[in-house]
């Protein structure tokens, strides 16, 4: 049963990513309007996109403690969230297409 649940919820983290990038495909077609976010606003959202950074540090954890991934694993994975997190801040917490830019249809 352990083993079912461990992998249900890999699945689920799995397919959560996949479907990210679809949607973030299928807006990439779409013009990318120019938004200014007050400072209200981007500090509501920081604060938001770090209680979510700690909670994706937290499962990382269990998955390292449950013997899913491995510490070097986990590292990778929380520094790449890192730096995702910094390209937010410098960006003032507006999302950009950041990703695939080299697979992009010119």
């Amino acid at each position: 049963m352990k083993k079912f649940v461990v992998t249900l919820s890999i699945l689920v983290f799995v397919s959560l990513g996949f479907a990210n990038v679809s949607l973030a495909e299928n807006d990439s077609n779409q013009q990318t309007q120019k938004v200014e976010l007050t400072d209200k606003q981007k500090k509501e959202l920081g604060k938001l996109h770090k209680e979510i950074y700690e909670k994706k540090v937290n499962l990382i954890n269990k998955y390292v403690e449950y013997g899913v991934l491995t510490k070097e694993q986990a590292e990778r994975m929380q520094q790449k969230m890192e730096e995702h997190y910094e390209l937010l801040k410098e960006n003032g917490f507006v999302m950009k297409d950041y990703h695939h830019k080299h697979h992009s249809k010119e």
